[in-house]
């Protein structure tokens, strides 16, 4: 079984050389658009301040639909050290990001009661969500 999965992941591999253009292969790397992007800031991993100020949590992931639209965000929400931890999905318009708020720049028009209130989120089942998810 092992096996059979090695040599599909290599006739898949082969595939997408060979279709892969020699042209782009042999552009001009010189030619190649870029940007300089500055004033970026990561998010995953950022703590969540929640309505009252309160920290609800650390953002773990972003949901988007089949156009890449930002639908939902999950929270990694739970108790001290880790205790009774678990991941809830909140709508998309529920957060707001405050980068001039450098210790929490992830709001959440949401209160931990409100996130306590959600049932857990798992990958693969349908989400539920706490507004219109838009």
């Amino acid at each position: 079984m092992a096996l059979q999965l090695n040599l599909i992941a290599v006739a898949a591999a082969a595939a997408l050389v060979l279709a892969f253009p020699a042209s782009a292969l042999a552009q001009d790397p010189a030619a190649v658009s870029t940007s300089e992007l500055s004033g970026l800031h990561g998010v995953f991993g950022e703590h969540v301040r929640d309505l009252n100020g309160d920290d609800a949590g650390r953002l773990w992931d972003i949901l988007v639909d089949d156009a890449a639209k930002p639908m939902a965000a999950v929270i990694d929400y739970g108790g001290p050290l880790g205790v009774g931890q678990r991941k809830v999905a909140v709508a998309w318009s529920a957060l707001q990001f405050v980068m001039s708020d450098t210790a929490t720049p992830v709001h959440l028009a949401l209160t931990r009661l409100q996130l306590g209130a959600l049932p857990d989120f798992k990958y693969g089942t349908p989400t539920v969500v706490v507004g219109n998810g838009q």
